[in-house]
């Protein structure tokens, strides 16, 4: 199930939600349609008023799903290309320690045999959680060494309007943000990491991370 903008009439522009999800939806996106919004679907005043509304990440190419004059400033939305999104589109990076005050979760694996029609499901402890080391690791992993990763899930907004960025555990999936002082050192390991020009939508992604207040 899922929720969509509406106008006056009633008709259904694009997507919004989905269990209470945004990010079909950036933040500046609703913002805008706020006025105009027919009532019909979602309350976007609500949603924007609700600071754990999670949005989706500004991707640079995604700029062009609305019209905007040179400033940059949205002038109407192309509801086709919204509709066209993957919710969870995400981009990872690897190889930066997440901060050790993060509570990460279980990962979950699924153990079926050969000929079940069923199977059970596994709580493992995730493998970058700080909280499991030194080795040896309490059920068994490979031998291969673990990497950090961190993903972008999207965007949240306090009541004055101020962003961040909201990363997740690429393993178990937990969401956390990241001070200025964190994220001007996860920004440089991503310039060092990145800097060939193959990485270039990286960077440019990378500039549009916002640091927790």
């Amino acid at each position: 199930m899922g929720e969509f903008l509406t106008n006056h009439a009633g008709e259904q522009l694009c997507k919004a939600e989905t269990m209470s999800d945004f990010r079909y939806i950036r933040y500046e996106e609703l913002k805008f349609w706020a006025p105009s919004d027919g009532g019909h679907g979602t309350d976007c005043q609500a949603v924007l008023e609700d600071q754990d509304t999670l949005y989706r990440f500004p991707y640079p190419w995604e700029d062009n799903h609305c019209a905007r004059n040179d400033s940059g400033e949205i002038l109407g939305i192309r509801f086709s290309a919204i509709n066209s999104r993957d919710m969870f589109k995400t981009m990872a990076f690897y190889g930066f320690a997440i901060p050790e005050q993060v509570e990460h979760k279980p990962v979950y694996a699924h153990l079926k045999g050969r000929s079940m029609g069923g199977g059970i499901n596994v709580s493992l402890p995730c493998p970058v959680d700080p909280r499991f080391k030194p080795e040896p690791y309490p059920i068994g992993k490979s031998s291969n060494p673990v990497t950090s990763c961190i993903a972008i899930a999207g965007e949240r907004y306090d009541a004055n309007g101020v962003g961040r960025t909201i990363f997740e555990c690429g393993w178990c999936e937990t969401y956390f943000s990241l001070d200025p002082g964190t994220l001007a050192m996860f920004l440089e390991h991503i310039t060092k990491k990145y800097s060939n020009s193959d990485f270039l939508p990286w960077l440019q992604v990378a500039n549009r991370f916002k640091a927790k207040q």
